[in-house]
């Protein structure tokens, strides 16, 4: 099972959740970590890799209920549009490694259900600068990693340089990576 082992600081941590500029940030439902229990409403900030969540008071105002309820961080994980007639505008994150933890998320519309899913889909570091140029060399991988848009950043860069390496044996006619 893949466990994190990243420790911090909480009262840094909560200072930092409170004070960024998020990536992106806005009211979802999160579904409890007991079985059975429903959906809560929970103010959502997302900074690069890390996802905090807060309580929400009656008027959806998160700043007032003080430091965040939770943090996720977006590590080897996988998010998934699980959009049903029975819950609509429905997402989940899932680790890889670690089945007995799956986050069930909700927006209140479909276009903030996208926005999301596009937004969690590349939170972790971007890997554009690990491999730089080499993609002007194949327009055509790049377009199959685009349409990956529902996979973390450690499956991107997993599927960005296997497609690379096909590609490298494409041109030099030999395995050059062994």
């Amino acid at each position: 099972m893949y466990r994190s082992s990243i420790r911090f600081n909480e009262r840094e941590l909560s200072y930092y959740a409170i004070n960024i500029k998020p990536d992106k940030e806005g009211l979802l439902e999160k579904k409890g970590a007991v079985r059975g229990q429903g959906y809560r409403q929970r103010w959502f900030r997302l900074k690069g890799n890390l996802l905090f969540y807060f309580k929400v008071d009656e008027l959806q105002d998160w700043e007032s209920t003080g430091d965040p309820v939770g943090v996720i961080i977006l590590e080897r994980f996988r998010v998934e549009d699980t959009h049903s007639d029975s819950q609509p505008f429905s997402f989940s994150l899932s680790f890889e490694g670690d089945l007995s933890r799956m986050y069930s998320l909700k927006a209140f519309s479909h276009q903030e259900q996208k926005g999301w899913i596009e937004s969690l889909s590349s939170a972790s570091a971007t890997v554009n600068s690990i491999i730089g140029t080499t993609w002007e060399l194949c327009p055509q991988v790049v377009k199959k990693y685009n349409d990956c848009t529902h996979s973390s950043s450690y499956e991107k860069l997993k599927f960005r340089m296997y497609e690379l390496r096909e590609q490298v044996k494409l041109y030099s006619q030999t395995d050059t990576v062994t």
